[in-house]
């Protein structure tokens, strides 16, 4: 199965669930929605704070949101 990639508005909320997964476009880590921990791609574009339960990116434009 291949991803099905979804338009969503950053500006005003990152979906998640457990089928859902967001792509850095720049250096093409792939992250879960939902995740369980901490967790950044390799270029620092894309972070998930647990602490706060919310994604950071620092380039909007450089994110996708897929569902596998």
């Amino acid at each position: 199965m291949g991803k099905e990639y979804i338009d969503f508005d950053p500006a005003k909320e990152y979906p998640q669930g457990d089928d859902l997964f967001y792509e850095c476009l720049s250096c093409h880590v792939e992250l879960p929605s939902n995740p369980s921990e901490n967790l950044c791609c390799k270029c620092f574009n894309v972070f998930y704070d647990m602490d706060e339960g919310k994604f950071s990116v620092q380039d909007t434009k450089k994110i996708a949101l897929f569902r596998q």
